[in-house]
């Protein structure tokens, strides 16, 4: 069973993840606010498979570099994607540390290549 983080504030964007991966073996965790995630991702870093960090965290501008910069320098190796609407909010949290990076319509897409499902 693979485990992936989601931190994503809008009910939509998230249940467009979730609807789609429900017929995977994939446990989803979401995450609604930047705390949230930072506390989850303390205590299950090693059973994460798999990262989906939004790039405003709520709110319209990016606000989320700083957990990507922590995660990534607590030594986690696993993919992070960053997902945004703004391929310059991608681009900001890529240059945090995100390993790759996709729209939130394709994001589905992505999780599943990089997961190999």
């Amino acid at each position: 069973m693979k485990r992936i983080l989601v931190v994503e504030d809008d009910n939509l964007y998230f249940s467009i993840i979730e609807g789609d991966l429900s017929t995977e073996a994939i446990t989803i965790i979401r995450a609604e606010t930047l705390l949230d995630a930072d506390d989850f991702f303390e205590k299950n870093r090693d059973d994460l498979d798999l990262i989906v960090m939004d790039a405003c965290v709520p709110g319209d501008e990016p606000n989320s570099m700083w957990l990507v910069r922590k995660i990534i320098s607590s030594g986690y190796k696993k993919p992070i994607i960053a997902c945004s609407s703004s391929s310059e909010y991608r681009e900001t949290l890529m240059r945090a540390g995100a390993t790759h990076q996709t729209n939130k319509f394709q994001a589905v897409k992505k999780i599943k290549s990089l997961l190999d499902l």
